[in-house]
């Protein structure tokens, strides 16, 4: 397990390096256990992950960040955009100004990159 995060009130980790998968847990009383709901193969190595409601930030040691989305009653999840630039990440969160949703990045250089979707490219472009 290399990140964990919740969504939705489930239990959300990534395994492996690349390729590794992103999966979603719910708790089972009468197992005593966590239970796969539903998983999604990545090629990136996630090390880090921050969730903001079902928006689903994740970092990656080679390939920058990836912004997903978590569809609860399709059990499903949904790419919405990358990073085209290919960043050695070490952290990534959400930040918000007012109204706005943003991403930072910190990188192996040393750098703090802010981000922003631009859905109509399906892409994350430096600010």
């Amino acid at each position: 397990v290399t990140a964990i995060s919740s969504v939705d009130g489930y239990l959300l980790a990534t395994f492996g390096t690349t390729p590794s998968s992103l999966r979603i847990f719910y708790y089972d009383a009468t197992t005593d256990g966590f239970v796969a709901r539903s998983f999604v193969d990545t090629p990136f190595s996630a090390i880090s992950m921050k969730v903001v409601k079902n928006y689903i930030l994740v970092g990656d040691l080679y390939k920058s960040v990836q912004l997903l989305h978590w569809h609860n009653f399709k059990r499903e999840f949904r790419t919405l955009a990358k990073d085209p630039n290919p960043v050695q990440v070490y952290d990534c969160d959400f930040i918000q100004h007012e109204r706005t949703l943003g991403m930072v990045v910190t990188d192996n250089d040393s750098n703090l990159q802010l981000l922003h979707f631009d859905s109509s490219k399906n892409l994350l472009i430096n600010r």
